[in-house]
């Protein structure tokens, strides 16, 4: 097993490093910070390149949940699905690079598993689709029943309230 690195030993000097590299700091302006611990270059280089990713994707991710929150129609509460979706997506793709940027050609069943992932993402975007869709035709329902008793209050007749209830769900008009 490696030894452990000089930055991760110094719990002072894997902040210092953390909080630089989470700042956009390049090598050079970290090593220079952290040089009282006696980090090499090439000691912060090793660690940046393990821990800048991780750093992005939260960066990514934070701005993709905040985006998300601000474009969410009032009353609908699918953030959660819509994150995880989101989420979901983005490790399959990431997966994919992954194995892309391999120098080995992946196994099968390595390229099974992401395709089924993939699939699997495919499938739970189009259920939230259909039970958007189902709550939108409820809603709907609801305000043609709400349209058809408000006209039969008013003295409308069966004809007139059929007719408006017909155009609200969008079903075409009975033949004559």
């Amino acid at each position: 097993m490696a030894p452990r690195s000089s930055i991760d030993r110094n719990p002072a000097a894997k902040l210092a490093v953390e909080k630089l590299i989470a700042d956009g700091c390049t090598i050079d302006e970290i090593t220079e910070a952290v040089a009282e611990y006696g980090i090499t270059r090439s000691a912060v280089g090793r660690y940046a390149r393990n821990y800048r990713p991780m750093v992005e994707a939260v960066i990514r991710d934070k701005a993709v949940r905040e985006a998300m929150r601000k474009h969410l129609p009032e009353g609908v509460d699918t953030g959660i699905v819509d994150i995880a979706l989101h989420m979901a997506q983005t490790e399959v793709l990431r997966s994919f690079d992954a194995s892309a940027a391999d120098d080995e050609a992946p196994d099968a069943a390595k390229v099974e598993k992401m395709v089924r992932s993939l699939r699997h993402v495919i499938n739970a975007m189009r259920d939230k689709r259909a039970y958007q869709d189902e709550i939108r035709t409820s809603e709907r329902v609801k305000a043609a029943d709400a349209a058809v008793a408000a006209m039969k209050e008013a003295g409308s007749g069966d004809a007139q309230a059929d007719f408006i209830k017909r155009r609200i769900l969008g079903i075409p008009d009975k033949p004559q």
